[in-house]
């Protein structure tokens, strides 16, 4: 039997790592899940700045002022990222998050300055738009009601994923690094899932708060208006998998192209024989949906062509 896409996309990852490859889609994933998580959060740096700061450890001025904490927390979504590959079969438990936590803000002297903890839950109330987030004192219990909750399931399909952080998002656990922990914790779950992981991409910022919003203060994951507009692949979804995709997966997805023979990698790798390369693609409809591509961001791009290859 064949290995499923998601399968060989973990293997380049470990393999891709292993070799410190900045050529291929180890790095790519690296530059984007970073990029546009700290970006939504407030970051500054650019994409050249995000692709300079993994490939080389420098960074371009650019002609502007840069915070040491946007370098700071770029470099811990990096570490982050890899400690993610190193437990992605892992079940979800309070001392895997908070050392997800930890890899992210451990080296970022504004939060050690303020008494923020780090890799421990949050000891002040956090405030975020409309939502009552959970006191200091209940986010132990409530973040164990949702981890078992999730952990009795099997199996987990994107509804499932989607709904789990809408509900830690509300529990808002850490004083900061809730977000970029959360959409790391999603990326980790579609990998043991075997679902084609995604990037929520900072151009759908609004739509993707909204949503998050909608489904935290009225529990509505009904389809917003238009969404009928959904490929057929994408309505295997329930109607409140598919409001969640949109609540979550205002995404860059990573999906494997229809690309001919199997051949093309062979003499590159011996487990990549059924994918050929890897591009990046926006969609609005479940992971197992296949279209047609689109082009890789230039500062993104790890080779002349633009082309990220799988081999």
């Amino acid at each position: 039997m064949a290995e499923s896409f998601t399968t060989q996309l973990i293997q380049r990852f470990q393999i891709e790592q292993k070799k410190n490859d900045h050529s291929g889609v180890y790095a790519l994933s690296q530059k984007l899940l970073a990029y546009h998580s700290n970006r939504i959060e407030g970051g500054m740096l650019t994409e050249k700045q995000t692709a300079s700061l993994f490939d080389t450890g420098t960074l371009t001025s650019e002609d502007a002022l840069i915070r040491a904490k946007d370098v700071e927390e770029m470099t811990g979504h990096f570490l982050m990222f890899n400690e993610m590959l190193k437990t992605y079969a892992e079940p979800l438990s309070h001392e895997l998050i908070k050392r997800y936590h930890y890899k992210l803000k451990s080296g970022v002297f504004e939060d050690i300055a303020n008494g923020y903890p780090i890799r421990e839950y949050k000891n002040r109330r956090n405030i975020v738009s409309d939502i009552t987030t959970a006191l200091p004192e209940e986010v132990h219990a409530r973040m164990t009601a949702l981890l078992d909750e999730y952990n009795a399931a099997d199996k987990h399909d994107l509804h499932g994923l989607a709904k789990f952080h809408a509900d830690y998002e509300a529990i808002h656990p850490f004083p900061d690094g809730n977000g970029r922990t959360g959409r790391l914790i999603l990326f980790k779950e579609c990998l043991k899932n075997d679902i084609d992981p995604f990037v929520v991409n900072d151009s759908r910022k609004a739509e993707y708060y909204h949503a998050l919003n909608t489904a935290q203060t009225k529990q509505d994951y009904r389809l917003p208006r238009g969404a009928d507009r959904i490929p057929p692949a994408g309505r295997r979804l329930s109607a409140a998998g598919r409001k969640i995709a949109n609540a979550n997966a205002a995404t860059t997805r990573l999906l494997p192209p229809n690309i001919g023979s199997p051949n093309r990698c062979r003499k590159h790798t011996k487990t990549t024989q059924n994918v050929g390369e890897l591009r990046l693609f926006s969609s609005r409809c479940d992971a197992n949906t296949s279209h047609s591509t689109a082009p890789t961001p230039k500062a993104m791009r790890s080779n002349r062509t633009g082309r990220t290859k799988m081999c």
